[in-house]
């Protein structure tokens, strides 16, 4: 048996191998308390973004709608579901999400 996959989930199992830029994206579900985290291979502009992010100056509109974005692809999340815990920047950057689900 061949398995065949597309190109979008080839680059979702590489999981940043052989990636200059590489963020750490985590989870928190609330009401069961289930957590995860994964490495994944971003764009130079997502990296930046995480890089210049300052906790003074709030979060920039770009950044939190490419966070909201990936974890609407990843988990198909949608953004009402979702609050921003923390991002990290430095040399192993992060970024973690609370998520509750809602009625739409």
């Amino acid at each position: 048996m061949k398995l065949i996959i597309t190109e979008h989930q080839f680059e979702r199992l590489k999981k940043g191998l052989d990636c200059p830029y590489v963020v750490r994206f985590e989870y928190v579900k609330k009401i069961t308390n289930n957590h995860g985290r994964r490495f994944v291979c971003v764009g130079k502009e997502f990296y930046d973004l995480i890089q210049s992010y300052d906790f003074q100056n709030g979060l920039d509109i770009n950044l939190k709608e490419a966070i909201l974005e990936y974890y609407n692809k990843a988990y198909y999340w949608f953004p009402n579901e979702i609050t921003i815990m923390f991002i990290h920047g430095g040399d192993n950057p992060s970024v973690g999400v609370k998520y509750q689900y809602k009625e739409n």
